[in-house]
């Protein structure tokens, strides 16, 4: 194999293929000057003295340009990233917790905090909707004390929902009824609503530390 790209070389004088470790997606070639290749050219030409210093720059240049291709950044971009992520404003914990705290009680209250209205519209009446639909099928609220690990997980996930679940409690809903007939449907929007509120409290995270807009 390194017979074949010497024999290239000396074919091409002006450029030999290089392969830098690249994955299988990306199947690229880089193609930067051989120093060797050039200056056996310019002495058949005889200008081999005279061009001497400009081969060396032409390399070198071809060798920055091949860095940068494998991803190799320059003391001066470095700087620059370092400053970049120096002058970007950092979020008070304090404030973080309040805005995911909030989310996470009353739906889309953490994305109201941020200034997003009618993000925080949707957010909550999508939410609320799907848990006063869950409790119109006698959906079953699960107990932390059951033996099920199943029961116990289902209701931190429906304690995700926020407030809405002891509000219910504290208005007389009695929990379900399992032998109703929509009781499973109502029991998994229950559910639901909650899984959705814990989407709702880290995409208010993301909109406070500026992931997203």
């Amino acid at each position: 194999m390194r017979d074949s790209a010497r024999d290239f070389s000396l074919r091409a004088p002006f450029c030999v293929a290089s392969f830098p470790q690249a994955g299988p997606e990306a199947q690229a070639v880089h193609v930067t000057p051989s120093r060797a290749a050039l200056a056996l050219h310019a002495d058949s030409c005889g200008i081999g003295g005279t061009y001497a210093t400009l081969l060396d720059l032409v390399l070198s240049h071809s060798q920055q340009q091949l860095s940068g291709w494998r991803g190799e950044s320059s003391p001066m971009a470095k700087k620059a990233i370092e400053a970049e992520a120096a002058v970007q404003p950092k979020t008070d914990t304090g404030l973080l917790v309040r805005i995911c705290v909030a989310a996470w009680l009353v739906p889309g209250c953490g994305h109201l905090m941020l200034g997003r209205k009618g993000r925080a519209l949707i957010l909550f009446v999508s939410i609320i909707a799907m848990f006063l639909l869950g409790l119109a099928m006698q959906g079953e609220f699960f107990a932390m004390r059951s033996s099920s690990l199943l029961q116990r997980l289902g209701f931190l996930g429906q304690m995700c929902v926020g407030v809405a679940m002891p509000v219910a409690m504290f208005f007389g809903y009695p929990g379900g009824d399992q032998y109703f007939v929509s009781a499973d449907y109502g029991t998994a929007f229950l559910v639901a609503a909650g899984m959705l509120n814990v989407l709702t409290v880290l995409d208010a995270y993301d909109i406070a530390q500026g992931r997203k807009s």
